[in-house]
C-alpha cells in the first residue's frame, strides 16, 4: 500500500489537470481551464442536470495538490 500511494502522490500538476478534464468531459461536463493563484483551475457545469464542479491544482515540480468542489444541481 505504501510503495502506491507513493507513486499517486507523484503525478505532475498537468497531468493532474489534464486527468480533471478528461474525467469532466466523460462525465458530461464542458470543462474550462484558467490560471488561479500559484496553480490551475479545471471547471465545468453540466448542461443536464446543473452539476458544476471545480477543482484548483497546484504542483511543484513532480508533485501536486489539487482540493475539488463539486455541486450535484438539481
Amino acid at each position: 500500500f505504501e510503495a502506491r500511494r507513493a507513486e499517486l502522490e507523484k503525478i505532475a500538476a498537468d497531468k493532474l489537470v489534464a486527468h480533471y478534464v478528461a474525467a469532466a468531459r466523460k462525465a458530461g461536463y464542458t470543462p474550462a481551464i484558467k490560471a488561479e493563484g500559484n496553480g490551475q483551475m479545471v471547471s465545468g457545469r453540466r448542461a443536464a442536470d446543473g452539476g458544476a464542479f471545480y477543482v484548483i491544482v497546484e504542483g511543484q515540480g513532480g508533485s501536486s495538490t489539487a482540493d475539488l468542489v463539486v455541486n450535484n444541481g438539481l
